[in-house]
């Protein structure tokens, strides 16, 4: 997951544009489920509880296996 962190950070403000024209719309469509989750996990961090971050970070893991 930290591999793509600067890329989730970049796109955390730029999410329905096209800022990266070397990754393919295929691949920005794929992990576009990802994106989704670990923004809803930092938009809502300041206020959820441990218990609800932790399962937000288990489901990003999951899905970042997949990309492995």
């Amino acid at each position: 997951l930290c591999r793509y962190r600067s890329f989730y950070h970049k796109i955390n403000n730029l999410k329905g544009e096209y800022p990266y024209p070397d990754l393919s719309p295929k691949l920005l469509a794929e992990l576009d489920p990802l994106i989704d989750l670990i923004l809803q996990r930092n938009a809502l961090a300041a206020e959820r509880s441990k218990a609800e971050r932790e399962r937000m970070d288990r489901l990003i893991r999951r899905y970042d296996r997949k990309f492995d």
